[in-house]
């Protein structure tokens, strides 16, 4: 599943809320990611864009793919992706978090 058919689905869950999807160049997240963190220390708040988002935007390529799991561990996963995205969202709005 491509990254964005997973953040269709959390989109879907959430009701379908507005969005819109930027490709940036790294050096432009750079920047913007360190007024974030700074930003943050000034308030004392934990912004979204910080250094720690940063570095997980900055790995451009990510894939996931439990597939190996299965196949040389035996792992079978006790929900499908779609129903773990209900059940985290679920979880994320009963407490608080959405």
């Amino acid at each position: 599943m491509d990254r964005c058919a997973f953040s269709d689905l959390i989109r879907e869950e959430l009701g379908n809320p507005w969005l819109l999807r930027i490709k940036a160049p790294i050096w432009l997240l750079r920047i913007i990611t360190f007024c974030g963190e700074y930003i943050g220390r000034m308030t004392g708040q934990i912004t979204a864009l910080n250094n720690d988002k940063y570095h997980i935007m900055r790995q451009r390529n990510w894939r996931c793919d439990i597939q190996p799991a299965k196949d040389e561990l035996g792992y079978q996963p006790r929900y499908d992706l779609k129903k773990g995205v209900a059940l985290a969202v679920k979880w994320y709005q009963e407490n608080g978090w959405l």
